[in-house]
């Protein structure tokens, strides 16, 4: 398939910047191993350019053996020629190759295949001007301006570089017909009669049938700044009226190169040390029956330069809301405990909470235990180095890093203390969740509670 400019783009930054291997940057833009390597040789060898979409062309004689005579020079292969001379199919190279080493340079003369499209009697440049009737160089006439306007229309900047079919040219053909014969314009785009009457007389293509879809889906791009995939795309889009399945809005989204981040893997590990571990009382039963039965909490870190940034979070395992937060430059007790305190002062808490976190020092505290306590909340602990234990909170870190935190560069702490502050606000607020039925966490706990 053809993959837009911008998704070639976007796939070879990535993995020139060391973000990913070939195979995983492959995977996360749904591209082959094989022309994401074309990509990226095409690039270093000539820039964007080189990722440009080109039109069909016949190579000459010539042009075929300076091919073969530069890979024996410089001892390089189809793969290294093909992105040096901006061919896109290093097979075809492969082809070349054999040829010359099989029947010489005589060997390279292109021959056509396939079936020839119809000509006039009299092609242009069968006969000497000299020798033509004034008829016959009326018609000659007559062909060369169509032949003229026919390059102009098809790469004018609205229609773009990209291949034309016989769709393509037949729009082209269509949009010149006031002032030219059918029959010069066809000779010029070289298209069959048969297929331009196929294509004119076809009904209005898919694109034009989904233009209204494709515009609200960049507007939903736009405002969630590239987060959502084409699950929580399908979702936004029945809120705003429009009713397709998941695997068109999946072909859309592709075919516009509206792709969404996909969260990178973590490293984790357990730290020992602290005083004695409490009892896993959650084991992984991460669903609640109301909100405010059931919480989370862990801390995050996030790198600024030489300076770190300490992000330390509650959320309701029933609506999946950050029901607390707090923000620090240090990883000290008064994180955490500040983070609980206001935790501690909502509404919808129950009697019987249990906050479970994973076995870091903090949470193993004489003050923490004492607030929790005092609060009457029950207190749950991860199993030693099983941070799947507490699998809702990772959840939470890793949305939040790649919607956020790895999509900009960030230099200054207070922009970063602003982002997280931001992005938590618009996680409970306005980010949908499949597992609440495609609405925000706190309509969810909302609605709910109208319910209940």
């Amino acid at each position: 398939m053809k993959y837009p400019v911008s998704v070639r783009l976007s796939a070879v930054q990535y993995y020139l910047s060391r973000k990913g291997t070939l195979n995983e940057t492959a995977l996360l833009f749904g591209v082959g191993k094989s022309p994401l390597g074309r990509w990226i040789r095409a690039f270093r060898q000539q820039g964007e350019a080189g990722l440009e979409h080109r039109l069909s062309r016949t190579y000459t004689q010539d042009f075929r053996l300076g091919v073969i005579r530069y890979m024996m020079k410089h001892k390089c292969s189809s793969a290294e020629a093909s992105a040096h001379f901006a061919i896109p199919n290093e097979t075809l190279i492969q082809q070349w190759l054999k040829r010359y080493r099989e029947g010489g340079a005589e060997a390279l003369h292109p021959v056509k295949k396939g079936v020839s499209v119809p000509k006039a009697k009299s092609p242009p440049g069968s006969k000497p001007f000299c020798e033509m009737t004034y008829a016959e160089l009326q018609e000659e006439l007559e062909y060369l301006r169509a032949e003229n306007a026919y390059p102009k229309k098809a790469e004018s900047p609205e229609r773009g570089k990209c291949p034309q079919g016989a769709a393509e040219k037949t729009k082209i053909v269509q949009s010149l017909l006031p002032a030219h014969r059918l029959v010069f314009l066809l000779r010029a785009a070289r298209l069959a009669r048969s297929s331009y009457y196929y294509n004119a007389t076809k009904p209005a293509a898919e694109t034009d049938r989904y233009a209204g879809i494709v515009r609200a889906i960049m507007a939903i791009n736009v405002r969630h700044m590239g987060r959502y995939g084409y699950r929580r795309m399908t979702l936004a889009l029945r809120k705003e009226g429009f009713t397709l399945n998941h695997k068109t809005v999946r072909k859309l989204m592709k075919q516009h190169g509206l792709t969404c981040h996909i969260r990178r893997k973590k490293y984790r590990s357990y730290m020992p040390g602290g005083g004695p571990a409490s009892d896993n009382l959650l084991a992984r039963n991460f669903r609640a029956e109301h909100s405010g039965m059931k919480w989370c909490t862990d801390v995050t870190e996030f790198r600024v330069g030489e300076h770190k940034l300490y992000l330390s979070v509650v959320q309701d395992m029933y609506s999946h809301e950050i029901v607390a937060w707090h923000i620090s430059r240090s990883p000290s007790q008064r994180l955490v405990c500040k983070m609980l305190d206001e935790a501690l002062k909502v509404n919808y808490r129950k009697k019987g909470l249990i906050l479970h976190s994973d076995q870091g020092w903090h949470y193993k505290t004489l003050m923490w235990r004492a607030m929790l306590a005092d609060a009457g909340v029950t207190q749950s602990m991860s199993r030693k180095g099983n941070c799947l234990d507490n699998a809702v909170m990772e959840n939470f870190f890793s949305h939040l890093k790649a919607e956020m935190y790895h999509r900009k560069r960030y230099d200054s702490m207070e922009v970063l203390k602003r982002d997280v502050i931001d992005y938590i606000n618009y996680y409970n607020n306005e980010r949908i969740s499949l597992k609440t039925g495609g609405v925000s966490p706190v309509e969810y706990r909302t609605q709910m509670e109208i319910q209940q």
